[in-house]
């Protein structure tokens, strides 16, 4: 989600089975639907695996492909920052190796 109205107007309906504390939960969870909405849009199988790489300060994303995947790194580039907000982690995105 892009702000935290946002988020919070669309978890209204539901906001009698939420928790306090799941405004976090909601906010991660949009971050990564984003990120697999970007990965599908326009070329559901041009990404055929996902290596990840966890520090306490990053997270490294290697994807692997037939073809090139330029357009879905640079998709998922464009998502780091709310990936940090969310997270708080940094967000990097490669082609494997």
């Amino acid at each position: 989600f892009k702000s935290p109205g946002k988020a919070a107007a669309l978890v209204s309906p539901f906001r009698a089975l939420l928790k306090e504390d799941d405004d976090e939960i909601v906010r991660r969870l949009g971050v990564l639907t984003a990120m697999a909405r970007e990965l599908t849009r326009y070329d559901p199988e041009a990404v055929q695996g996902i290596a990840v790489e966890v520090s306490p300060s990053q997270v490294e994303l290697r994807l692997r492909s037939v073809a090139g995947i330029g357009s879905e790194v640079e998709r998922l580039e464009a998502l780091a920052g709310d990936f940090r907000k969310a997270w708080g982690r940094g967000l990097s995105v490669g082609a494997a190796g």
